[in-house]
């Protein structure tokens, strides 16, 4: 048996280029899938822009709460500028006008008995398990503040005992928070 070469067409050469590069692309698509697939997973990066931010607004600062020692040591230095005919320091000014709590200690020798009328006082009643307390407005005439009946005068606030005493708290021989002969006072539509 002889064999023949046989020289090979267009056609088969053509279909052997085109058959050769399909099985390299397959082969490559196929490396590729399979190296995407075995890969580990990398999470994409984000990239963030900075937002701009507007400067923090200032809270405002709390007013600090005056207790009853401060309030005096204002008065006190309030007096020492009338009296010195100057104008008020600025600390003192701007407190015009602003609210305060005033800690009044009454009560302090006890429960009042049921038929008292003091102005300021207080009650536990056992039966109905209530505390009672009773603050009414006290009426005083000029005579009780020295002042000429043809004076005219006005003083206008509530009586404290002690008014330059820093305590907020009963002592220990305190006393009313009233005028000793100081009765309630009645509204004239009250019967």
């Amino acid at each position: 048996m002889k064999l023949e070469m046989r020289e090979p067409s267009l056609r088969t050469s053509r279909l052997a280029i085109a058959a050769s590069l399909v099985a390299a692309i397959v082969i490559a698509t196929a490396g590729f899938l399979a190296g995407r697939a075995s890969s580990p997973e990398t999470p994409p990066q984000v990239v963030v822009n900075p937002l701009p931010t507007a400067p923090a607004s200032p809270v405002p600062e709390q007013p600090r709460i005056l207790a009853r020692a401060d309030l005096i040591a204002l008065v006190g230095r309030a007096a020492d500028a009338l009296a010195s005919q100057v104008q008020l320091p600025a600390d003192i000014s701007g407190l015009i006008g602003r609210r305060f709590e005033l800690a009044v200690p009454f009560g302090c020798d006890g429960p009042s008995p049921e038929d008292a009328n003091r102005p300021l006082s207080w009650r536990y009643d056992g039966e109905e398990r209530t505390l009672r307390i009773r603050v009414s407005p006290s009426t005083w005439t000029l005579s009780d503040w020295g002042i000429a009946e043809q004076s005219t005068m006005v003083a206008e606030g509530f009586w404290i005992t002690r008014p330059w005493s820093s305590a907020e708290s009963c002592t220990l021989s305190s006393g009313e928070a009233a005028l000793p002969h100081a009765g309630p006072v009645t509204s004239p539509v009250q019967t």
